[in-house]
């Protein structure tokens, strides 16, 4: 494909935007677990520790500390965006609202193995402060990409891929259930 095949390339704006519904979507989920821990200590069925939270996480084993740490990680989204962005659509939610999607350098589909690497590009650069630098690239270069696009050899797009299809239903289940799961069940056995 020649790069007059496609509309442009996404904007910072628009990626800011897209990233801001999809947070709002996922902060939702860890909302739902909240209801969901008051209703089932409201029904009697659960019980929290009646230590304080300083003294529940102390009290804690490394293992359950581990997956606390990565119910976590998991509540920010990986999941969620690697299905969706590895999907016909090629886009999260926030994403095809905005029109944008995610492709490989050569303007095809990512794989699930791509999207993963993306995606963990993306939490590892945040967790150490060098996603920030992001913003630079995204302005500074023609292809505007990120660094997680750069590591992951992807592009984002504006427009609609092609063969564009719909987001199936496991899709969405997967990507949002898995960590509310996670989450909830972490949640409800370590504290």
């Amino acid at each position: 494909m020649t790069d007059t095949q496609f509309t442009s390339y996404a904007t910072l704006g628009r990626r800011f935007a897209a990233w801001s519904i999809d947070s709002a979507i996922l902060l939702s989920i860890l909302f739902l677990i909240g209801v969901v821990a008051w209703s089932l200590r409201v029904a009697g069925i659960w019980t929290p520790s009646a230590l304080p939270p300083e003294e529940a996480w102390k009290a804690l084993g490394f293992s359950a500390k581990g997956f606390i740490v990565f119910a976590s990680i998991l509540s920010l989204g990986p999941v969620y965006y690697v299905f969706c962005e590895a999907s016909p659509r090629q886009a999260t939610l926030g994403k095809h609202i905005l029109n944008i999607y995610v492709t490989g350098n050569d303007r095809q589909r990512i794989s699930i193995g791509r999207a993963v690497g993306r995606s963990m590009a993306k939490v590892l650069l945040g967790c150490y402060g060098i996603g920030i630098f992001s913003v630079v690239t995204i302005v500074a270069l023609k292809e505007k990409q990120a660094l997680h696009d750069l590591v992951a050899q992807t592009l984002v797009l504006r427009g609609r891929p092609a063969a564009a299809g719909v987001l199936e239903t496991w899709r969405i289940v997967i990507g949002l259930g898995l960590p509310f799961l996670w989450m909830l069940g972490t949640f409800l056995a370590t504290i």
